[in-house]
């Protein structure tokens, strides 16, 4: 239960994350390669 609570206070209430968990999982519903899923998550988060 404490690591629920980690993760929805503390990791979901962080933007960059939140938008990035966004651009996740529409690349992942464009069905985009394993490696422009990651390196667009990451470049989501940083540029955020």
């Amino acid at each position: 239960m404490g690591l629920l609570k980690v993760v929805v206070f503390d990791v979901l209430s962080s933007a960059p994350i939140l938008v990035g968990l966004m651009a996740l999982m529409g690349l992942l519903i464009q069905k985009k390669s394993a490696v422009k899923v990651i390196t667009g998550t990451i470049k989501t988060i940083v540029g955020f």
